[in-house]
């Protein structure tokens, strides 16, 4: 498998650069820790609103990531010889 290293920085960069509604919906689940439907009530939609918008604001952050500042981790495993 290709195995790789995101840092923390990595993931503020790409965080300040998403959308501001992406930016919101990630820190009230994912950094916050709220359920969908606390999340829902302090934004006033529907629960379904926040699964979707929780769906696209990941898959906008991993894809900005992966554009922009993932590099391969060089793990070399050694095999034991008998």
């Amino acid at each position: 498998g290709d195995e790789r290293l995101i840092t923390g920085l990595d993931v503020r960069r790409q965080m300040a650069r998403l959308a501001a509604h992406h930016r919101e919906i990630l820190a009230l689940i994912d950094l916050a820790g709220l359920s969908y439907g606390e999340a829902a009530e302090i934004l006033d939609v529907p629960v379904g609103t926040v699964m979707s918008r929780v769906s696209r604001a990941r898959r906008a952050l991993l894809e900005g990531i992966g554009e922009t500042n993932v590099r391969p981790f060089g793990a070399v495993r050694k095999r034991r010889s008998s």
